[in-house]
């Protein structure tokens, strides 16, 4: 890889190093299921694909959440207005090939806007019922994934263990951050062939328990599973289109907390989406989608656009001795 692209990677990550936002209390984060790098992921779920040695990719994605939040009644479950009534998020990616078998990266939240019709507790402690923070920072995603069986490339079967260690820069205030390290294993299943891709995944989410404000809902400890796929539909150039893939995906989070009354939260969504490659290392892709249950993190409607840079690295075969 060339300095620069190197010095870019370091200084980007410098950067979020060096935000300053201290989180108030315990928290929980909203947001259940952020995005990937394009390069190697579907929407928000991974495939067991690793970033190629010395390949940097760097994206952004712009979210969209409609009714992610609301406030449902104590006694009979019914909604009775909205926490959150829209929220929109910036995710920075960024991902690097380490060795053919571990990549690493880091995912950064940035709220840029949220707004809801009622308020509430947010600290539970019989504080002053208030919107939460309309702009606010999120936790930092450390990402690091191991390829545990399979070729580095090629068609085939492949298992990959990734492990997302989440730090507690995020404001509790914006329901973007936790106020606490959570960390989140996941076990990767998936297929790779000329044109369609599959994976399966399964895991675990350790995480404090949290009393969601103004609802029947207790975010904890929980089961992840989710699966997606990619089918290529263009796979040579055509105009100023390298390659066209749809996407589409399910996630599922299983919550195991205990809570005194109400239920755990176990949000689910799906979406679909196109992804393109255009010249210059250029990805851009678009999604769409919406909650499966009306869980917290289950928005009625989710919408998520992403633009995306490749630097390309040495490939794998060059790395592999005779």
């Amino acid at each position: 890889m060339r300095r620069r692209e190197v010095t870019a990677a370091v200084a980007a990550f410098s950067v979020v190093l060096g935000v300053r936002n201290a989180a108030h209390g315990q928290g929980f984060d909203l947001d259940s299921f952020k995005p990937v790098a394009p390069t190697t992921g579907y929407l928000c779920e991974e495939s067991t694909r690793l970033m190629p040695v010395g390949t940097l990719d760097l994206s952004l994605t712009f979210g969209y959440a409609y009714r992610p939040l609301v406030v449902r009644d104590q006694l009979n479950g019914g909604v009775a207005g909205d926490i959150v009534t829209y929220r929109s998020t910036v995710y920075l990616t960024a991902a690097y090939g380490l060795h053919e078998r571990v990549d690493a990266g880091y995912r950064l939240p940035v709220v840029l806007a949220q707004a809801g019709t009622v308020t509430v507790d947010l600290t539970g402690n019989g504080g002053v019922p208030r919107h939460p923070a309309a702009h606010a920072l999120g936790d930092l995603d450390l990402l690091a994934r191991v390829r545990l069986l399979g070729p580095p490339d090629g068609h085939g079967f492949r298992l990959t263990l990734t492990v997302p260690l989440g730090l507690p820069l995020g404001n509790t205030d914006g329901l973007v951050g936790t106020g606490s390290v959570s960390v989140r294993p996941r076990v990767i299943a998936g297929w790779e062939g000329a044109r369609l891709s599959t994976a399966l995944s399964a895991g675990y989410e350790l995480r404090q328990k949290t009393v969601v404000p103004g609802s029947t809902f207790v975010v904890g400890q929980a089961i992840g599973a989710g699966v997606g796929a990619a089918y290529v539909v263009l796979a040579h150039k055509v105009a100023f289109l390298d390659t066209l893939t749809v996407l589409a995906e399910a996630s599922l989070a299983i919550g195991l907390a205990h809570p005194e009354t109400g239920s755990a939260a176990t949000p689910a969504q799906a979406l679909l989406g196109l992804r393109t490659r255009l010249p210059w290392g250029l990805v851009v892709q678009v999604a769409g989608g919406t909650g499966l249950n009306r869980s917290v993190g289950s928005p009625r409607m989710r919408a998520l656009i992403t633009v995306a840079r490749t630097w390309d690295g040495v490939p794998a075969s060059r790395n592999r001795k005779p």
